[in-house]
């Protein structure tokens, strides 16, 4: 049986840096990527998908085709969305933090700021948990 060639690729990232991701190829459970890892499989030629799944937050199903003797390279990514609105939290639990005992005016305004940000997060992280990592194809 001729085979093919998958590669999938995680880089260093901040946010869920300690936490593996588990890799799903045709819906079966196939192994953890940590970070900054690299895993490669041999799959028979044909159509598969692929999905990559942290906690209950997951990447789209990705489907792909693979020929003969062809290597395909995935990078696995967390959305950027989520990581501007994480930086976001931990710019304003620093201001909130700096500020706590000082102008009441500027300490409602980093609070409800707080909250906003927590709530995008929760927000995120629920309605949109099947958008959570990206999957990016590298040639």
């Amino acid at each position: 049986m001729t085979m093919g060639t998958l590669r999938i690729w995680r880089a260093f990232e901040f946010i869920n840096a300690w936490i593996p991701y588990n890799i799903y190829i045709d819906e079966k459970f196939v192994g953890k990527l940590r970070k900054n890892g690299e895993l490669n499989f041999s799959l028979p030629i044909g159509l598969h998908t692929f999905e990559v799944k942290i906690g209950w937050c997951s990447s789209p199903r990705y489907e792909f085709s693979i020929q003969e003797e062809q290597e395909i390279l995935l990078e696995i990514c967390t959305s950027r969305i989520f990581e501007k609105i994480f930086l976001v939290l931990i710019i304003l639990a620093v201001l909130f933090y700096l500020f706590r005992n000082t102008y009441t005016h500027a300490f409602l305004i980093f609070s409800a700021s707080t909250f906003s940000t927590l709530f995008l997060i929760f927000w995120y992280t629920t309605f949109y948990r099947r958008r959570f990592l990206w999957i990016f194809r590298l040639e």
